[in-house]
Order: C-alpha cells, then sequence, then structure tokens
C-alpha cells in the first residue's frame, strides 16, 4: 500500500473549486487506507444525511455558512485555510457573474497577501487576459506590425481607442503570460503560447470576454458604416436536436475562420467573430404548458 510519504499532499491553495478540492482529499484519504466515506464525512461535519456529500460533490446542492465552518473544522484548516476556503465556496456558488467577478478578485487578494505563491498569482492573471476585450485586440495588433512599448500609438490603433495606461497594462500583461516576448531590434514579437486555466476559471473568464466583446458588437452598429461590420440575427422556432446540429455548424465554421486568418498574408487590422445562438422562449410541450430549464 502507498503511504502518505509516497503520495502528494492535498493542498488547498492549489484549488480554485471547493468540490475537487474535496474530492481530491477524500481520495487521498482513501489512497493511505483511512476508512473515510461519503457517510463518514457527512457525520463528521454534522449532516445525518449519508446522500448529502454525493449531492453536493455532483453540484445538486450547495453547503452553508455553518457547514463550511464545520468542514473546516473537520479538515483541521488553520486561519489562512479557513478563510480561503470560505472565499472559495462563495466563488463557487455566486449566483451571477458580477458576484463571481467579486469574490474571485477576494481570492486574488488573499492569495497575495500570502506572498510567496507565484504560480496561483499567475492563475488568476490568465483570468485576466480575458477580463478585458483589448488584450485580445492588443496581441492581435502586435503579431501584424512592429512594435515595441509604443503606448501611446497602440492605444490609438485599437478601435474603440483605450488609454495609455490600458495600453501599457496590456503589454505587461501579456509579456507576464509569456505571449509576447521583445527581439533584438527592440520590437515585440508573438509566442505560440496557449492560455490554460482551471475549468472553474476559465468558464468565469470566458463569460466576462464574451459579455464584453457582446457590448461590442451592440456598439458597432453606431460606431461603424455597413461596409465594415456585418451584424445579422435570426429568430428560429427549433427542437433540442436541430440545435445542437446549429452548435456543430458553428463550429466547423469556426475552425475555417481561424483556418482563413492564419493563413491571410495581407492582415491590416482586428475583428471580433461572435457567434450568439440562445433561448427566447421557455420549452414549450404539447399542451402549451411552459417549463423552467436549468
Amino acid at each position: 500500500m502507498e503511504t502518505k510519504e509516497d503520495l502528494q499532499m492535498i493542498v488547498l491553495m492549489d484549488y480554485f473549486d471547493y468540490r475537487e478540492y474535496l474530492r481530491d482529499y477524500i481520495a487521498y484519504r482513501r489512497r493511505v487506507g483511512d476508512s473515510i466515506t461519503n457517510r463518514s464525512f457527512a457525520s463528521a461535519v454534522g449532516i445525518s444525511s449519508s446522500s448529502w456529500l454525493t449531492t453536493v460533490l455532483n453540484g445538486k446542492k450547495g453547503i452553508t455558512p455553518r457547514t463550511v465552518n464545520a468542514i473546516s473544522c473537520y479538515l483541521k484548516h488553520n486561519e489562512w485555510e479557513r478563510d480561503y476556503f470560505k472565499m472559495l465556496v462563495d466563488f463557487d456558488q455566486a449566483k451571477n457573474i458580477d458576484k463571481r467577478n467579486q469574490c474571485f478578485l477576494v481570492l486574488k487578494q488573499h492569495l497575495l497577501k500570502r506572498g510567496l505563491y507565484f504560480v496561483r498569482i499567475l492563475e488568476t492573471e490568465k483570468y485576466e487576459y480575458y477580463s478585458k476585450w483589448y488584450y485580445t485586440a492588443v496581441r492581435s495588433i502586435m503579431g501584424m506590425i512592429s512594435l515595441g512599448d509604443e503606448y501611446e500609438r497602440i492605444s490609438r490603433l485599437v478601435s474603440p481607442a483605450i488609454s495609455v495606461t490600458q495600453a501599457k497594462k496590456s503589454v505587461e500583461l501579456l509579456k507576464g503570460l509569456g505571449l509576447i516576448v521583445k527581439n533584438d531590434q527592440g520590437y515585440y514579437e508573438l509566442k505560440n503560447k496557449a492560455i490554460t486555466t482551471g475549468t472553474n476559471v476559465r468558464s468565469l473568464s470566458i463569460a466576462n470576454f464574451q459579455r464584453e466583446t457582446m457590448r461590442l458588437g451592440s456598439e458597432a452598429i453606431d460606431r461603424y458604416g455597413h461596409s465594415m461590420r456585418n451584424i445579422t440575427s435570426l429568430s428560429v422556432g427549433i427542437s433540442e436536436e436541430s440545435y445542437r446540429k446549429i452548435v456543430a455548424m458553428l463550429a466547423e465554421l469556426r475552425k475555417a475562420i481561424v483556418d482563413l486568418a492564419n493563413n491571410d498574408q495581407n492582415a491590416d487590422r482586428v475583428y471580433q467573430v461572435n457567434f450568439q445562438v440562445f433561448p427566447l422562449s421557455k420549452v414549450l410541450d404539447d399542451n402549451k404548458e411552459l417549463h423552467n430549464e436549468n
């Protein structure tokens, strides 16, 4: 049997998802021979239901502040870990994107107070990359023309224009993530490095990015003439099966557009291409009764 010394310890600060943390913690305890079960875990934190932990771990149920404290006591968290675990639960159980953003910033500040965990702070910088639409725009611009630390020029090249401070922050973030590097001539070059984060953080960062670009799409109606933009819409009645087919069609189109852009030798501007498919009604059954879909 593997011993505790043979296995990597479960470290709370390595997680941005409290459910994943609890799953890994229980699995670790079992691997080292501890007789822990979902029922015994629930009992240890004052829950009598035998199915409680299962419903929590599969996302069907959340946990209350009282239970958060009980879990921290059971897992012998120190003061910093107790605070982090509570923040993690608040983040994961936030009901909307704005609240999740607030909770995420609190998490980041808590990590910064610790002072030593550069890797975890870098994870939050990866999140930040998608938090502002102009970070991706600046990166694309730098891939098309020779630019150094010319923040005023960069700010004017972005449309709509950003501030010099925002341009400088964009460059610093891109450098910090290793997405751009300065060559011998003093110009930045793109590095083919993928941005990856944990699923929980990535879903939030992408949601923020999509909100920003959807807002820009709305503003583009007034900002640009018809010759520079193409915005169309459809309202259609379809089944779940047809919806899935549309999603697949858009995925193929997205790949084709990426290939077209990658092979464009005359690229001279940055475009944002949005695809949106969302419901305008609830599900309607044969009896014309509406049902909520969660």
